[in-house]
Formats: structure tokens, C-alpha cells, sequence
């Protein structure tokens, strides 16, 4: 009886104590629009305000995926090449550059930072722009999302060049991650847990 009574207590604080610790709004930031290129666009798309740039007429588009940590600008070198010949699209997935980042309720019913919420995102914005399909090129992380692209919109790919990709099935995700994106505890404490890191690695 006692162990039972220690194990519920446990729990209890486990699922009840993330919620105490108080995660405050970021203070003096700047609103994204202020920050972008004379070139950059915006669009809306299911809650998340999806930074892009588009340049050049030809055909095919070329999609451009960026990896984890990077954004648009990761592409500033190669989309005014690739633009004399083909249309090029590079937006900022959620959670990176310019593109907003939703929280708690705006993602209860579409979560933008999912693989198949990156691929929804992906789509849309092409649909949005008015393309049917596209030759998508995904770096590390964008590699996974422009492969899912492919395979559950097989008819929306012209083709695909990964760079360097970085391809991982949902097993391979720590415990420890799939708490952190799977729970409302880990929700909550995300903000806090990333921005500790980026002030540590600084």
C-alpha cells in the first residue's frame, strides 16, 4: 500500500509539476516583417505565417528545402543562379528565420513543426503560388520533408536532390524528445528548455 501510495505521488508531481514553472513571453523582440529582405513574402497557412522568397519564371520550380537551424538564407547564394533557368521557391519551415512560431493552442489541431505538418506546409505553399509540381531539393533536415513530400504526393514531384539529407524514421527519436514534443508537459517547457540551450551556446 505504501508503494502504491509513493508510485501515485510520483506520477502526480510528474504530470502536475512542469505546469508550475512559469514560462514568460520573450520581451523586446522584433516583429519578423521588420526584419526581412526587400524581397521576402509572407502568407498565412493554417496558423503559421510562412516567410518565402520566390524568384525567376522558368520551369521547372525548384523547391528548396533548408535543414534544421537554418532558413532562407541558407539559400542566398544559389537562388539568383537557379533563378536565370527555373522558379525557385525557399520559405522558412516553422520554428526557423522569419516564419512564426506557433504554440499551445494554435497547434491543437495542426501542429506546423510535424513531419506531416511540413509536408502540408510544403504543398500549400506551392498550391498558394500557383504550382502543381516541382523538383524538390531538401538540405539535412529538409531532405526528410522533401522524401515524405515525395512519397505522399507523388504526383506533385518532378524530382529530387538531397543534399547531404538527414533521413531518420520516428523510431530513432529519444525518449526524452518524444516527451518533450508529444506531451503537454514538454510543451510547455519546450520554450524554456530552447532557450536555456541557445543562451548556453552562446
Amino acid at each position: 500500500m505504501k508503494t502504491l501510495l509513493i508510485m501515485t505521488s510520483l506520477i502526480s508531481i510528474l504530470l502536475i509539476a512542469p505546469f508550475l514553472i512559469p514560462v514568460s513571453d520573450l520581451e523586446d523582440t522584433v516583429a519578423p516583417r521588420l526584419l526581412a529582405d526587400e524581397d521576402s513574402m509572407f502568407v498565412t497557412i493554417n496558423n503559421a505565417d510562412i516567410h518565402y522568397k520566390a524568384k525567376g519564371e522558368g520551369k521547372p520550380l525548384l523547391m528548396l528545402l533548408h535543414g534544421f537551424g537554418a532558413s532562407t538564407f541558407s539559400w542566398r547564394e544559389v537562388i539568383g543562379p537557379l533563378s536565370e533557368e527555373f522558379s525557385v521557391i525557399a520559405f522558412d519551415r516553422p520554428g526557423f528565420g522569419l516564419t512564426s512560431r506557433p504554440l499551445g493552442e494554435d497547434i491543437s489541431s495542426f501542429n506546423p513543426y510535424s513531419l506531416e505538418g511540413q509536408v502540408e506546409l510544403t504543398v500549400s505553399l506551392m498550391e498558394y503560388l500557383g504550382f502543381e509540381e516541382a523538383v524538390l531539393v531538401g538540405h539535412s533536415a529538409g531532405g526528410l520533408t522533401a522524401l515524405e513530400v515525395a512519397a505522399q504526393h507523388p504526383e506533385k514531384v518532378l524530382g529530387l536532390v538531397l543534399v547531404d539529407a538527414a533521413i531518420y524514421t520516428e523510431d530513432t527519436d529519444s525518449f526524452l524528445f518524444k516527451i518533450l514534443t508529444s506531451t503537454p508537459q514538454g510543451r510547455h517547457l519546450g520554450p524554456l528548455i530552447s532557450r536555456t540551450l541557445l543562451r548556453n551556446s552562446d
